[in-house]
């Protein structure tokens, strides 16, 4: 009887805890995400690289209409990341780089990344389920939508991994080794 209920007690703390805000502002806890808004309580993510910004990037607004997109370069679309602590880790290419007045909007599986610093370029986020995920990333210009998005779908599987980190198997047609251009 003892041995039964250490085995279920330690698999009721093993459960994730989800955690998400309704629209009145109600804070929620579950062991189910019962909300598209709903997060792992247990799931961090963190900045890898923010850019610094210079006299010269804060003087020159960026024009409006100029055409820079925000492209991920990792995951690439159709990559399979294996990783024993399900941590992917997100790399975007903006050309000529943002504005003083625009920051980035992560979204994964269709919930906003609310933790992830809005200028980072490169953050890491951990606790990921095993399987199908898509992540886009939306420019916002003076707090406005600018409409210029990247999406991409990965596989995220738990598997041994190695001391170096966590291993992606380029998708169909893509080169190993060489970021996309």
């Amino acid at each position: 009887m003892v041995a039964v209920l250490v085995t279920v007690g330690a698999s009721a703390l093993a459960a994730p805890v989800y955690v998400w805000t309704d629209a009145a502002g109600v804070r929620h806890y579950s062991d189910r995400a019962a909300s598209p808004a709903a997060r792992r309580a247990d799931q961090s993510i963190r900045a890898l690289a923010e850019p610094a910004d210079s006299p010269a990037t804060t003087s020159a607004a960026t024009p409006p209409g100029a055409s820079h997109t925000p492209r991920i370069a990792t995951p690439g679309p159709g990559a399979r990341i294996v990783d024993p602590r399900g941590e992917a880790t997100i790399s975007l290419m903006i050309p000529d780089g943002l504005g003083p007045d625009e920051r980035l909007i992560y979204r994964l599986d269709g919930r906003v990344l609310e933790d992830a610093p809005p200028r980072a370029t490169r953050l890491a986020v951990d606790r990921l389920v095993p399987g199908r995920h898509e992540l886009d990333v939306e420019l916002v210009a003076h707090d406005t939508p600018t409409g210029r998005t990247d999406h991409v779908v990965f596989e995220m599987a738990l598997g041994a991994g190695s001391a170096a980190g966590p291993t992606s198997t380029p998708a169909p047609g893509e080169r190993a080794g060489r970021p996309p251009s």
